[in-house]
């Protein structure tokens, strides 16, 4: 009996994310890549939409008077750069829901969905890469990647083409996000 033949997408974890959409989430504070300003341009407001359920993390640009805009880059608009956003109860309430060591560091690859009226970067927050320390207290630059991937490279390609990661993400979006008439999202 010949061994069944499995052909994988491998995921885009494995690979450099230099020029990737990420978040970085460590010690009561999350900064964003460059990429993800790029991404939204002229938007200097966002807000944060948790799907816990999903454990997905929308990031949504918004008007600078809503009530839950964060300024996510510096105000110096010829030189535009992520800022680090301090969240300590937000940060703590991210580690109880993940179940997240307080000493490690964590980046999650986000990816961008866009509709006729608004655009969004959706972070899986259960694909996160684990940086851990090691001596000294640094961080280490090598990833440990989620235990569940077990070894192989990623989802099938029967899989990847059944239940495209895209359509999963705009379900998601759809289920999570309600608008109400002052343009502020709720869950």
């Amino acid at each position: 009996m010949e061994p069944t033949q499995i052909r994988e997408i491998a995921r885009a974890e494995y690979f450099s994310g230099a020029n990737e959409p990420t978040i970085t989430i460590k010690k009561n504070k999350v900064r964003f890549s460059t990429r993800c300003l790029r991404m939204l341009q002229n938007v200097d407001y966002v807000q944060f939409v948790m799907c816990s359920a999903e454990k997905r993390l929308v990031i949504e640009p918004c008007l600078p008077e809503a009530r839950s805009a964060i300024r996510w880059s510096s105000s110096n608009m010829e030189a535009r750069k992520p800022k680090a956003i301090t969240c300590k109860e937000y940060y703590r309430r991210l580690r109880a829901l993940m179940g997240w060591n307080e000493d490690c560091r964590y980046t999650v690859l986000g990816r961008m969905i866009s509709d006729d009226s608004t655009t969004v970067i959706v972070f899986d927050l259960t694909s996160a890469l684990i940086y851990r320390p090691v001596e000294n207290e640094k961080i280490s630059h090598d990833p440990e990647y989620p235990a569940e991937w077990g070894n192989g490279f990623g989802m099938s390609v029967e899989e990847q083409y059944s239940n495209p990661l895209i359509k999963r993400f705009l379900e998601d979006t759809v289920l999570c996000l309600t608008r109400t008439g002052d343009n502020e999202v709720r869950l």
